[in-house]
């Protein structure tokens, strides 16, 4: 649930973090609960079986669900409001510029250490 939470939020084109949220949850919200209902309810049924496997199963498979809503709901929700990326922030090419940038930031200080050592020799 957490991905395709997500996913909406990348994929929504607004310019706040509040407005791209506010599109998730009102496009993906009720696929998300529903998914998750459909999910739970499934695995029910394993609940009152007579094998301890199946008890067991049911019992983890509708717990993880529950855990997976409130930590989708609850936790990334709002901190993807408070700091969510925006704009291309977190990509790849966001990554590669911001390295790129340090590296010759780098060599501009190392070329300006180099000038400083040199004229204080003279």
């Amino acid at each position: 649930y957490c991905l395709h939470m997500a996913h909406g939020y990348h994929a929504a084109p607004r310019e706040t973090r509040r407005d791209k949220m506010q599109m998730t949850m009102v496009n993906l919200g009720p696929s998300i609960l529903g998914g998750a209902f459909t999910t739970a309810a499934a695995t029910v049924f394993l609940l009152p079986c007579c094998i301890v496997l199946f008890v067991k199963l049911g019992t983890m498979l509708v717990a993880n669900t529950i855990l997976s809503l409130l930590y989708t709901y609850f936790f990334l929700a709002p901190l993807l409001i408070v700091a969510g990326p925006l704009e291309d922030v977190g990509s790849f090419s966001w990554f590669g510029r911001k390295v790129f940038s340090w590296l010759c930031s780098s060599r501009r200080r190392d070329e300006y250490l180099r000038q400083e050592e040199g004229a204080a020799a003279q």
